[in-house]
């Protein structure tokens, strides 16, 4: 086996946004994404950060202490960012099943 990395493991690091980042802050990430998972905080910042290049772990700090990123559990029961521009439209979707499967306990 060679050294050298496969198309596929270049195509999904391209496609995921990693070779190639126009970001400018952690709120356009999250929003272009959709969500990420932000169960592992360590790995979540290192994320965001392999997509906005030239910034820093304070940066990504900063995004989430302004609330550009909003890290919730309201998606599937699991710790996600999404984009703070995100987060009611977001709510309005899930929370009537988070309501009704709430009720039954």
């Amino acid at each position: 086996m060679t050294a050298a990395a496969s198309p596929i493991g270049l195509r999904r690091l391209y496609h995921q946004r990693v070779t190639h980042s126009t970001f400018a802050d952690a709120g356009e990430v999250a929003a272009w994404f959709g969500a990420l998972q932000g169960q592992d905080y360590g790995g979540t910042k290192w994320a965001f950060g392999l997509r906005l290049p030239g910034s820093s772990e304070a940066a990504i700090e900063q995004a989430i202490a302004q609330r550009r990123i909003i890290r919730t559990w309201a998606l599937r029961g699991t710790l996600f960012y999404v984009a703070a521009a995100d987060i009611h439209w977001l709510l309005n979707l899930v929370a009537p099943r988070l309501i009704s499967g709430n009720a039954l306990r």
